[in-house]
């Protein structure tokens, strides 16, 4: 079903394909991971993690951290075009505006 919902996403544009890598990578690792549970395991013990399902959580807490920010990030940097693009617009806009009050040269 997440991967039907994921490549529909895609083919009606409403999600971008390097996005829908991300995704599609994170169920690949969820639905291989059960194969690695005796080596997850091994690794919370290492690790001091009494616990081990608690290392799963904990991973997942940080990709989902990651993700976010990532997406901050994104965010942040459209937000700042989008800024850019408003002020260009509202000079251009400015300048149409005062060049069509002067009269266009060649309307005399």
């Amino acid at each position: 079903f997440f991967l039907i919902a994921i490549v529909n996403l895609v083919r009606r544009r409403r999600l971008l394909e390097r996005h829908a890598l991300l995704w599609l990578l994170t169920f690949v690792v969820v639905a291989v991971s059960p194969a690695f549970v005796p080596l997850l395991d091994n690794l919370a013990h290492t690790l001091g993690i009494l616990y081990p399902p608690t290392l799963y959580l904990l991973v997942a807490i940080f990709f989902l951290m990651a993700n976010g920010l990532r997406n901050t990030i994104q965010i942040s940097r459209l937000s700042e075009q989008n800024r850019r693009l408003t002020q260009e617009l509202a000079l251009i806009r400015h300048e149409t505006a005062r060049l069509e009050k002067r009269g266009a040269p060649g309307d005399e």
